[in-house]
């Protein structure tokens, strides 16, 4: 586009039914995507730091803070990336309990009966118990992941033993397809 204007004009225009559809997630929707990382804004540090770990031992992941594509609801994005995803990487933290949209993506998670994974952050289990307890049958008799210290690493690592058990294994880095780039299929 030129302008904004031309920019702004193309949003604006109602969809054709010839018009090739917006992709929802950054990863072709050939590839499967191994873990989606759910989580809140506050931990975006810790959920950065897991997937650059998950990925280096050949995970392929997405987050929204740097998978998401402009302009499309986070709703919408974090939907779809669980729906493409092989397992689903909860980081539960004191702020995520009262978030709305985290339990939205815990349902959807449950409902997609995907792999599901929670990691407590900075937050004790008993402390998860007692101020998400909605949440406890929910998640059943899946095990929490306290999370390691001192580092992302073994937290990682964790997670991947985790995975591993149910038959969701890493490649080697250079296997793990990339992110498109384009927001049109």
């Amino acid at each position: 586009f030129a302008t904004c204007q031309e920019f702004a004009a193309e949003l604006s225009r109602p969809m054709t039914a010839n018009a090739s559809p917006v992709a929802l997630v950054t990863v072709p929707e050939e590839h499967q995507i191994d873990v989606c990382l759910c989580h809140v804004a506050e931990d975006s540090l810790d959920v950065r730091k897991i997937a650059e770990e998950l990925e280096a031992i050949g995970f392929s992941t997405w987050y929204y803070q740097r998978d998401a594509i402009a302009g499309i609801s986070f709703i919408r994005q974090a939907t779809e990336a669980i729906k493409r995803s092989r397992a689903v990487l909860l980081l539960i933290s004191a702020a995520s309990l009262g978030s709305d949209y985290f339990a939205r993506q815990v349902l959807e998670a449950i409902e997609r009966r995907r792999v599901v994974i929670p990691l407590l952050l900075h937050l004790s289990r008993d402390d998860f118990e007692t101020r998400q307890p909605v949440w406890r049958p929910q998640l059943g008799s899946v095990g929490t992941i306290e999370e390691a210290a001192p580092g992302h690493k073994e937290t990682a690592d964790e997670v991947a033993a985790r995975l591993e058990t149910q038959g969701i294994t890493g490649k080697p880095t250079g296997d793990a397809p990339p992110p498109a780039k384009s927001i049109a299929q």
